[in-house]
């Protein structure tokens, strides 16, 4: 996985949190006058206006962590899944806009457009599952030079870097996931925390030689 995506993961995977950590938080307030003249504060939450987005955030993003464990239909098909999910939470947090909307629903909005952008950066665009290269080298026995292919495919995560990353973020994405739905609140921010960490090991990994090999073309004479 290039910088771009790993970026983009990132970018996704904190995005999901802060977006799930805003539906938690109250996106309207009011005051309410009872017949006694009795005044009180309603406070609506995000769960309340639109419990389907955490819901969608979190198939969002368990499907973004399973796309990165190899190549082929399945993994593209989750990523796309992620896709879908995200650009339904974008639709059902606008669909749920109180009209005096409170400062979490805007982060709440924010968050889920910029994961569901950096879920689309992860979707590959044609061609980039692999490079064709063609080598020479010489025929037995004489100066002919015999022309072969090779194929250099991406290897989808398929490495000590990558697992030790993705396998962290998934980890934080469950704890947050049940910081969210269940308690306590803070557990939400150990999962985003170990977003943080989970893309700075797989980054730091990968620097330090355990990422994903590098294929240069050759010729073999």
């Amino acid at each position: 996985m290039g910088p771009r995506r790993l970026t983009a993961l990132t970018v996704t995977v904190l995005g999901l949190g802060l977006a799930l950590l805003a539906t938690g938080q109250p996106w309207t307030r009011g005051t309410r006058v009872d017949a006694a003249g009795v005044a009180w504060e309603v406070v609506r939450t995000g769960h309340e206006l639109a419990p389907a987005v955490s819901a969608l955030l979190l198939v969002a993003a368990v499907a973004v962590l399973v796309g990165l464990r190899g190549s082929g239909w399945a993994p593209l098909a989750a990523r796309l899944l992620a896709l879908v999910a995200g650009v339904c939470a974008v639709v059902v947090t606008a669909g749920a806009a109180p009209a005096d909307a409170a400062a979490w629903w805007w982060v709440c909005l924010v968050a889920v457009v910029v994961a569901t952008l950096g879920a689309l950066v992860l979707v590959p665009s044609t061609g980039e599952a692999g490079t064709m290269t063609r080598a020479g080298r010489a025929g037995p026995g004489s100066g002919h030079v015999e022309e072969h292919t090779v194929m250099h495919e991406d290897s989808h995560g398929h490495s000590v870097a990558a697992w030790v990353g993705v396998g962290i973020m998934l980890v934080g994405s469950v704890i947050g996931a049940w910081g969210v739905v269940f308690a306590p609140d803070w557990l939400l921010w150990v999962g985003v925390a170990l977003g943080v960490v989970g893309g700075l090991a797989w980054y730091l990994l990968d620097r330090a030689g355990m990422g994903e090999p590098r294929h240069d073309a050759a010729a073999h004479h």
